[in-house]
């Protein structure tokens, strides 16, 4: 386990950050809204190499555009090169990480993609290699880790690579580009070798569920898998996600995750309950027929005001039947946090495009 939204091409978080001992905005460095053609966003994001061309695409993660990178990589160079140079460097001292949000296309080709962050000076750094990401038809966060890197100072530069694997023709569309920090991770789900491994700390409470390790999470790694059949006694299915010894989470105000579906599934609602070591216990939101939603998408809920919140030992995931059938539900990047606002309230600022007027 491990504590755990643009005007660059690199990670995705939402909300307010704690800096320090005071609160700071995270930065959506492209959020792709602002273009108003692809010539606009071509003169900003550069295919640097010939096989590639750049332009908008109503294919978005969040708002109305995206970046849309087209791809050749059977023509040479083989590979893929995309660049976002800003004119002046920025100071990312202030942040943790880099993220963006990917997917492809069915009927792609299988071509990876790395994104490499570069100073004023040249000097590098390399994020994630993501296997046959252009195969990944969901959007996906990629994030790098900027925490250890000393040039984050005078970053100046993005390159968005995808490196041929069978050398074809592809469409690659990036979103959201974000530097933040890292929130308080409670259970991201990357550190489990197998189902028994999950098992021992989230198990099924009731006899139609079951819980197992799955790929790929919102992160692109491992995620937990929910198997449910709400058409079996007693109707409806509970999986409890035991914390140990009691927690102390009275220094936040929110508990979120990321869920999605599956097409097939059929349509049960999900309800997320915490308890307390003394038994009280504090329900968040129902999302109606949650189970059918195939994108991966933010569950959050307040705990501001829970006297439990001192002693929290449990996370309990209620599956309630809607459709009395059964499916799969997907739960990642178990968080909590200081911050009050929820995703909509997430602030940007005017972003890359503007510095190139």
């Amino acid at each position: 386990m491990r504590f755990a939204k643009g005007l660059t091409l690199v990670l995705a978080v939402s909300g307010w950050i704690l800096a320090g001992s005071a609160w700071a905005a995270e930065t959506v460095m492209d959020d792709f809204e602002g273009y108003g053609s692809d010539a606009e966003v071509q003169a900003v994001w550069v295919a640097a190499t010939a096989n590639a061309s750049t332009g908008l695409s109503a294919v978005a993660y969040d708002g109305v555009q995206a970046l849309k990178i087209a791809l050749h990589n059977g023509q040479d160079p083989w590979w893929t090169n995309v660049v976002m140079t800003l004119p002046a460097p920025m100071d990312l001292t202030d942040y943790s990480r880099l993220t963006l949000r990917f997917r492809g296309l069915p009927g792609n080709s299988g071509e990876a993609l790395l994104v490499q962050l570069k100073d004023e000076w040249g000097n590098w750094l390399d994020g994630p290699t993501v296997d046959r990401a252009t195969q990944i038809y969901d959007y996906t966060e990629y994030a790098i880790d900027i925490s250890g890197w000393a040039e984050r100072s005078a970053f100046q530069t993005i390159e968005i690579h995808l490196p041929a694997q069978d050398y074809g023709a592809s469409e690659l569309y990036i979103d959201r580009v974000v530097a933040d920090t890292f929130p308080p991770l409670v259970d991201g789900f990357e550190g489990y070798a197998s189902d028994a491994e999950l098992q021992l700390v989230c198990a099924a409470a009731t006899a139609n569920a079951s819980t197992h390790i799955a790929t790929p999470g919102d992160g692109g790694g491992q995620c937990m898998r929910i198997a449910y059949h709400n058409g079996q006694d007693p109707w409806w299915a509970n999986v409890v996600y035991t914390l140990g010894a009691p927690q102390d989470w009275s220094a936040y105000v929110r508990l979120m995750l990321r869920f999605k579906g599956e097409a097939g599934n059929s349509g049960e609602t999900f309800i997320l309950q915490l308890k307390d070591e003394y038994g009280g216990w504090l329900d968040g939101p129902a999302v109606d027929r949650a189970t059918q939603i195939e994108d991966w998408t933010e569950y959050s809920m307040d705990i501001s005001s829970w006297s439990g919140r001192f002693a929290v030992t449990s996370i309990e995931f209620h599956v309630p039947a809607q459709d009395y059938g059964a499916g799969n539900l997907y739960i990642d990047q178990i968080e909590v946090s200081d911050n009050p606002a929820t995703a909509t309230d997430a602030t940007s600022w005017s972003g890359i495009k503007e510095l190139f007027r």
